[in-house]
């Protein structure tokens, strides 16, 4: 525990630290080190027991005591009571399947806007290249908009901004930025290195006008700033292995087909940021599950240390001092919501 709260003191000194230009560091040759004390286990449960079987979107609001997820079994957006990190109640908010308002085809990522009115739930749907809001109090839909010339595909809020991500870009950049009311703001591009849809794509969180990416294909984590629409820092994940060969390319007389390669490995499977620290769920195996949760430095992104928790994990969603990992109960056979916070 000392360990800890030196690491946490150092991040407060460093948070001064600024960027005028692209820092590049490498955490590739450095050791993981393991502090496990770290984490509090405070609540688990099963989505099953409550109708929902495929839900891996997910995301929670401590202050109104909700979490809201998207069931790919019932095609619907779903809101969980959560009293004392335990489920007490649930009901579908969203419309179903469909292309109407409220209605879905393919979500694919959540998050909660903080708003001084009232928070928003922000769900987007690539089939439908939308973004459709809620209202957490009331839970009644409140709008939606057309992403402009992007298919959304990871969605991060902050600040009264909704920012989606894409990959494959557009002419604005593969990042772009909104108002609540879907105003469009302004792109910006993922930075120097070239891009692979099939490598590239991966998880993003913000706060305070800074933007924080993980690839899912490459080892990396990048740092943006949202007032300049720049890249600020590029580091490497901790002890990185990539394979140089994980896209195959096949070409005949009539197409060329892409595709990762047998020996593909998954990178990050999550981010999000609790107190100074960045944290990142790393899978390093082919099912993209995995047992890590890397803590950085926010402010510059080094590496600080890891957690090693007991179940394998295929997805985090991070807020409000919780983090939450979609885990799988092998006992059981089904998955399992944990709930860690940060020892004190």
């Amino acid at each position: 525990m000392k360990n800890f709260l030196l690491i946490l003191s150092l991040l407060i000194a460093s948070d001064l630290v600024t960027a005028q230009a692209i820092i590049k560091n490498n955490n590739a040759t450095k050791e993981r080190v393991f502090i496990n004390d770290t984490l509090l286990k405070v609540g688990s449960f099963f989505l099953s027991d409550y109708e929902l079987y495929r839900a891996p979107i997910f995301q929670i609001d401590i202050s109104s005591d909700k979490l809201f997820a998207y069931d790919y079994s019932q095609k619907n957006l779903f809101r969980l009571d959560l009293v004392d990190y335990k489920i007490n109640g649930y009901e579908s908010i969203g419309n179903g399947l469909g292309s109407g308002p409220g209605e879905f085809r393919n979500p694919t990522d959540i998050c909660v806007l903080s708003s001084t009115e009232s928070n928003k739930v922000i769900i987007i749907d690539a089939d439908l290249s939308r973004v459709s809001i809620w209202d957490v109090n009331s839970e009644e839909f409140t709008k939606s908009f057309k992403t402009k010339k992007i298919v959304p595909f990871r969605v991060a809020c902050s600040d009264e901004k909704i920012i989606v991500y894409n990959s494959n870009g557009s002419k604005f950049g593969d990042y772009h930025i909104y108002d609540k009311e879907g105003n469009f703001l302004g792109g910006m591009n993922q930075g120097e290195t070239p891009k692979d849809a099939f490598l590239d794509s991966g998880y993003i969180v913000s706060e305070k006008e800074k933007l924080y990416f993980t690839s899912e294909g490459r080892s990396e984590i990048k740092k943006y700033d949202l007032e300049k629409l720049n890249l600020i820092y590029e580091q490497s994940l901790v002890d990185a292995q990539e394979d140089p060969n994980t896209l195959s390319r096949e070409k005949n007389e009539e197409s060329i087909s892409i595709k990762r390669s047998k020996s593909f490995k998954y990178n990050s499977r999550g981010i999000g940021i609790v107190d100074n620290f960045l944290v990142v769920l790393f899978s390093g195996r082919k099912d993209a599950h995995g047992k890590i949760v890397d803590f950085y430095d926010k402010s510059n992104l080094n590496y600080m240390f890891s957690v090693l928790v007991d179940q394998f994990a295929s997805g985090m969603s991070v807020r409000d001092g919780l983090i939450i990992l979609d885990s799988y109960n092998f006992d059981k056979k089904e998955r399992e919501l944990i709930l860690f916070k940060l020892k004190e």
